[in-house]
């Protein structure tokens, strides 16, 4: 059985950083993962990742987006079972 994992975290910081931070591709390599190549705020986009040598490789996709208040992206990697969706 596959049980849900949650985690909850607050930034003491305003909405608007944090937003930036989430959908500005160079702000996102600086905070959340150098490796990023291609980024967009948009539903369905898939983001692209510079080969940093894992052998996990990432494929992520845009699930959700409301501007200025929620992000979301799968979290999976090729030939790997599982799939997550990271919500911000």
């Amino acid at each position: 059985m596959d049980l849900p994992f949650k985690m909850e975290q607050v930034y003491n910081t305003p909405i608007e950083k944090v937003w930036q931070a989430l959908t500005d591709q160079d702000a996102m390599k600086i905070w959340y993962f150098p490796q990023l190549k291609r980024f967009e705020p948009s539903v369905g986009f898939n983001m692209e990742f510079d080969d940093d040598g894992s052998s996990f490789k990432k494929q992520w996709q845009v699930t959700q987006v409301l501007s200025g208040k929620k992000l979301a992206h799968s979290w999976t990697y090729h030939g790997y079972p599982g799939a997550s969706e990271v919500i911000f």
